[in-house]
């Protein structure tokens, strides 16, 4: 059965994600799954579109402050804290269009072409007797 959207349930999401949980562990804590998460997410995007001022588009506004309550926090943690690389890394992978590396890279091959999928030849294994180390003979003759 689905839950219901509360303002309990709210308070526990928001909470989580406050601190620092990601959406999936936020949603475990308040016994709700992330389906519903998402399910009251778009509609609260839907309704707040709509000019509607439903609980669920308070939903939508609770979870947007919670976001930027917890990246105002782990901000506010690096410039105090020397060791500032592990608050630096989740900022990376939670707000990636801010604070993620901008250096992407693609791999192809001459031309755009794509990569050539690597071929192995293949080898026999030859055992002369249990105590012996096995010889490889790759079967191309190279």
């Amino acid at each position: 059965m689905k839950k219901k959207l509360t303002t309990e349930v709210i308070e526990s999401i928001c909470a989580s994600i406050r601190a620092g949980s990601y959406i999936g562990a936020a949603c475990g804590r308040a016994r709700v799954s992330k389906r519903s998460f998402y399910d009251w997410k778009k509609r609260g995007i839907e309704e707040r579109e709509e000019g509607r001022n439903t609980l669920y588009v308070k939903f939508l506004d609770a979870v947007e402050h919670a976001e930027a309550d917890n990246e105002v926090m782990l901000v506010g943690a690096i410039i105090k804290n020397d060791d500032w690389r592990a608050k630096m890394e989740i900022l990376k992978r939670r707000y990636p269009d801010r604070w993620g590396d901008k250096n992407k890279y693609e791999h192809t091959g001459a031309n755009g072409e794509p990569l050539p999928a690597a071929t192995i030849p293949p080898i026999t294994i030859i055992h002369k007797r249990d105590d012996e180390v096995p010889q490889f003979i790759d079967e191309t003759g190279e």
